[in-house]
């Protein structure tokens, strides 16, 4: 309606600016090109307000050249700023080569419904891998990432000496190399890279990968949930909400961008949270929070195999409730909760067990559906999760067929201790 009206008044405008008091008349087909024109010029651009020093920042942290007045021009011609770009650069293209491309060729073979729709997608455990997500669901309305790592701060570049650049990027490409390499984020390794610089937290790679992506990031703000699990913006030099994954204040980041300057916006949340049972049952507004966006399609990969464990029963159960496509790696939710007729199940790659690590968590059932239909499995050319050497890779996608809901029950608790849960680890292959 706001467009209709808008339309006429221009028209109207145009037609009295070209003499319209003096009898001037439009013929229809010139009256019908001016009206799809002026069609056209309302709906060339989204009318948004954005800072572009968002997308500036983001690009300048994933190595990308600076667009035409760029609010980091003092620091796009730095030598290290310079050797950042050439070094991510390489980083990429080797991901997208060795990786990506593999990967986005079998979703769109696979799960072309789900990589074109633009339905809300979950990623627990998962660190700042926003590249493997948003390859496999690229359209999505809204993407929910939530794991132990801490969101940091918004890098502000006018504050950021220029002496500080070498140690800021120099810390910055380490922990992009991880991914980078091996498909994942180490916990470990993300506690101390994302610490140590101006570059602080998860906030810095999400923003950097986001524009790496081919987006423009048009806003990056501080948020948290209140009790009715609704995402509330915040100040947080005015608000001194400490960021821990074990606080009764679950807090986070969030990032809208778009494809280009016609595309719909998407919104990125990040949520810094511990999900096991004991920090669950005291922070319900978390799954109230995950139920507001459901449907879903949920992706996970090396996330330790928790979901194997009675301590994170809770989280297993509302992933299953909520979600309508899940793609999966061994890690996940256990294979025996998929054989039922509540899901239609298609695997990939090869499984031969978990890597030495979690020998703990080998699935025999998993392992024998390999072996009897190893004739039919397609392979996977791409190295993905903890076993993330070429031709050995395993993925799962369960379709549900009908829906699941779960009694109210009290989970049954462990003695777990927060050492574990931190999952300080170093992970090493099968190959080691």
């Amino acid at each position: 309606m706001y467009l209709k009206s808008l339309v006429g008044f221009l028209l109207i405008a145009i037609i009295a600016c070209t003499g319209g008091n003096n009898n001037t008349k439009l013929s229809s087909s010139n009256a019908d090109t001016l009206k799809k024109d002026t069609l056209e010029q309302v709906q060339k651009e989204p009318e948004i307000e954005y800072d572009r020093k968002f997308n500036d920042a983001a690009r300048l942290m994933a190595g990308l050249e600076p667009l035409e007045g760029s609010t980091t021009a003092a620091l796009d011609t730095l030598p290290i700023v310079l050797k950042h770009r050439k070094n991510f650069n390489q980083l990429f293209e080797k991901k997208e080569k060795e990786q990506l491309i593999p990967l986005r060729k079998l979703v769109l073979e696979e799960m072309r419904e789900a990589h074109l729709s633009n339905r809300n997608v979950y990623y627990p455990f998962a660190g700042a891998d926003v590249v493997t997500i948003h390859t496999i669901y690229p359209n999505a309305k809204n993407y929910v990432m939530f794991g132990l790592e801490i969101e940091g701060r918004i890098p502000d570049f006018d504050k950021i000496p220029a002496k500080n650049m070498e140690k800021n990027l120099t810390n910055l490409n380490q922990s992009i190399s991880h991914l980078m390499s091996l498909s994942f984020f180490m916990t470990k390794h993300m506690a101390g890279d994302f610490i140590r610089t101006d570059f602080y937290g998860t906030t810095p790679i999400l923003m950097a990968f986001v524009a790496r992506m081919g987006n423009e990031v048009l806003n990056v703000q501080h948020v948290k949930l209140n009790k009715e699990g609704d995402i509330e913006t915040y100040n947080p030099e005015e608000e001194k909400i400490k960021q821990t994954p074990w606080d009764n204040i679950v807090t986070g980041i969030q990032i809208q961008f778009r494809k280009h300057k016609k595309a719909p916006i998407q919104t990125l949340n990040y949520f810094c949270i511990n999900i096991a049972n004991e920090n669950l049952e005291k922070n319900n507004e978390f799954l109230l929070f995950l139920d507001k966006y459901k449907p879903t399609n949920t992706y996970v990969k090396a996330a330790s195999y928790l979901m194997h464990g009675a301590n994170y029963s809770i989280i297993k159960d509302k992933l299953l409730e909520i979600t309508q496509v899940l793609l999966q790696d061994d890690s996940g939710v256990p294979y025996r909760f998929f054989k039922n007729d509540s899901w239609k199940v298609t695997l990939y790659g090869k499984y031969n067990g978990p890597i030495p690590l979690f020998k703990g968590h080998f699935q025999k059932d998993y392992f024998n559906d390999y072996q009897t239909n190893k004739d039919k499995i397609r392979d996977l050319d791409f190295g993905i999760g903890y076993v993330y050497t070429k031709g050995r890779s395993n993925l799962m996608k369960a379709e549900k067929l009908k829906e699941i809901s779960f009694a109210e029950k009290t989970p049954k608790k462990e003695n777990v201790s927060k050492e574990k849960n931190i999952l300080e680890i170093e992970i090493t292959t099968d190959e080691d």
